[in-house]
């Protein structure tokens, strides 16, 4: 059987020009799709510091009638200090779609480092995050190639152990499960010399054997 989508949720996602430089959105926007209109709901909290501040590059995905939000960049520093600078998040808010509400779960285990421009993707009740992105002033500007897996129901994170043929560092890439397969593609990295590069090779972890694979692709 087929899902009919009715409704299509957009949280704090991009940034838009602010007097010549980059400005971080925050806030819900919700499209109707049966009626082709854009509405901006005001979700509740019963704590301001369960509500994401402004950012952008985070990841937002869908579980159980909720959006998990994890990570993401803000300029929102940068502007008050003049840094060029901004700062990135590991934090984890969920939104309930039912009730519009806020809340940010208390999390354990080893917590993946601040990032964005990552890829996060539901494998029943875990949360798997690869790659992305981090620019701190003081670890400088660092790609990702790791592998993080969050379980909804504990909030717990682990790191688990992987072997065989990994993706090399990058962000912007794609994820995607196929059974019991995490298929990666694409994204975008720059050398220690500032080089930037910019993929389309596709590589693959069996979930089962947590082994990595670069298939052949014709």
């Amino acid at each position: 059987c087929s899902r009919r989508i009715t409704a299509l949720h957009l949280v704090s996602t991009f940034p838009i020009p602010k007097s010549g430089s980059m400005h971080s959105m925050s806030g819900v926007s919700v499209f109707n799709v049966p009626k082709s209109a854009w509405i901006r709901p005001k979700p509740k909290t019963d704590n301001q510091s369960a509500v994401p501040s402004e950012r952008w590059g985070h990841s937002s995905t869908l579980w159980k009638g909720s959006l998990v939000i994890f990570g993401g960049y803000t300029s929102a520093e940068s502007e008050a200090t003049g840094s060029s600078i901004g700062r990135c998040f590991n934090d984890l808010f969920i939104l309930d779609l039912g009730s519009v509400t806020w809340s940010r779960p208390v999390v354990t285990g080893i917590v993946p480092t601040e990032r964005w421009g990552h890829s996060a993707v539901l494998d029943g009740n875990r949360l798997i995050v690869f790659g992305g992105y981090s620019s701190t002033r003081v670890e400088g500007n660092t790609f990702f190639t790791d592998f993080h897996v969050l379980n909804l129901e504990t909030m717990e994170w682990s790191q688990p152990g992987v072997s065989g043929e990994a993706p090399s560092e990058r962000w912007g890439n794609s994820s995607t499960i196929v059974g019991s397969t995490l298929w990666v593609f694409g994204g975008y990295s720059r050398s220690s010399i500032g080089i930037g590069r910019c993929y389309n090779d596709v590589y693959c972890l069996d979930l089962n054997t947590m082994k990595w694979s670069r298939p052949r692709i014709s």
